[in-house]
């Protein structure tokens, strides 16, 4: 599936929920949230690696260099209308993606929108080390 079909679905589910704030779980650089319509005003993104987030566009309000893990459950409940994790949940271990998952749902006042392309795979230490992301 090509990267712009991508990012006009997700804009199709986050407009169609309502919704005007988004976190990005896993956001790298913001690719999915630079593009989201002008509806959406409050853009969030985290990502393990300072890297990806500093090549974050301006258009995001708030860009934390954090591991979800850690992030998510400091959130309230319902904090966002919208949480995303694109391409991202496949780089976790199963368990942890659940546990991510569900501290999405939790933090989401409308809906979560998991985008997972390949399924789960080996990453080795990829994650771990996230200097190595870009």
């Amino acid at each position: 599936m090509s990267e712009t079909l991508v990012q006009s679905a997700v804009g199709d589910a986050v407009v169609s929920w309502g919704a005007t704030s988004v976190l990005d779980v896993g956001c790298g650089g913001g690719r999915y949230l630079s593009t989201l319509p002008p509806v959406v005003t409050t853009r969030w993104g985290i990502d393990a690696s300072a890297a990806a987030i500093g090549k974050i566009s301006p258009r995001v309000a708030a860009a934390v260099v954090a591991r979800a893990e850690d992030f998510l459950p400091k959130l309230a409940d319902k904090s966002f209308d919208v949480v995303l994790a694109l391409d991202f949940v496949e780089h976790l271990e199963r368990e942890s993606s659940v546990a991510v998952i569900r501290e999405m749902r939790r933090a989401a006042r409308c809906g979560v929108l998991v985008f997972t392309p390949k399924g789960f795979v080996e990453n080795g230490d990829q994650y771990h080390d996230p200097e190595s992301r870009d």
